[in-house]
């Protein structure tokens, strides 16, 4: 990044000189590198697309878990109604949290499991007071909804996201 003049590192810090260019090459990097290694599987589970359910029996899980994608969104913004979701995860912990989610192997499910690559990949949960579920960081979300190139509501949710979240980019 450094090297393609992005960013500089003057006086022990670092100054993002083209943001935009920046978030560019880092969305794209992390949708065709990063994200899938860290693809464990799709899943579906009983209730369909009532992913409020999932927040609540979230906390039955010990371990935390980020949520990405459309619901990320939706959480974010309160603008996206969610087809899908993206669910982060350490991986060691998948027995306990298929179980205790209720969550059946499909390839045709709606909810993406992947295994978490940082621990600070977790953000807030917005107006929730939940202690293992989280959002993973805007970021993540935005990139995955820009990801979603068919729905235009996906996208302007991800201009939203950017907005509020990514005040950098500016």
């Amino acid at each position: 990044v450094v090297t393609k003049r992005l960013a500089i590192n003057h006086r022990e810090k670092i100054i993002i000189r083209q943001p935009v260019k920046l978030l560019e090459l880092w969305v794209e990097s992390y949708l065709e590198k990063l994200k899938p290694g860290m693809y464990i599987g799709k899943f579906t589970w009983p209730e369909e697309n009532n992913f409020a359910k999932i927040d609540e029996m979230s906390q039955r899980v010990i371990q935390k878990l980020g949520v990405g994608g459309e619901r990320g969104g939706e959480l974010l913004t309160g603008y996206l109604k969610p087809g899908s979701m993206d669910l982060w995860i350490d991986k060691k912990n998948l027995p306990k949290v298929k179980k205790s989610l209720k969550l059946m192997e499909s390839v045709n499910g709606n909810i993406r499991v992947y295994s978490f690559f940082s621990k600070g990949m977790f953000y807030k949960m917005p107006k929730k007071n939940y202690k293992t579920l989280y959002v993973v960081h805007p970021l993540i979300v935005y990139a995955d909804l820009i990801d979603a190139t068919t729905d235009s509501r996906s996208h302007e949710t991800a201009e939203m996201i950017k907005e509020k979240y990514l005040e950098w980019i500016r």
